[in-house]
């Protein structure tokens, strides 16, 4: 998505009223070939979130996990759902 992108998405969430400092306590390893990526999925876990928003493979593909479960959209999928829920309350 760039630099631009990830930039304008940051500034956002950090300055959102629902977003939460969370501590990760525990790592679950969930992420086997990318080892870096197992941050998303712990905090996910920690943090009671409800999505993991990325376009990486490796982090979609813990969907199929049995245990625990996890939801990974993409990054269009997660617009969608703002848009939508923009056009909902106006």
């Amino acid at each position: 998505m760039g630099n631009e992108v990830t930039e304008n998405l940051l500034s956002r969430l950090v300055r959102a009223k629902n977003i939460e400092l969370s501590t990760v306590f525990f790592s679950f390893n969930m992420v086997s070939n990318d080892a870096d990526d197992n941050k998303f999925a712990d905090l996910y876990l920690s943090s009671n979130a409800d999505y993991i928003v990325s376009n990486d493979v490796k982090l979609l593909a813990i969907n199929n996990s049995d245990f625990p479960k996890f939801q990974v959209i993409k990054l269009q999928e997660f617009s969608e759902m703002l848009s939508a829920n923009k056009n909902n309350t106006v």
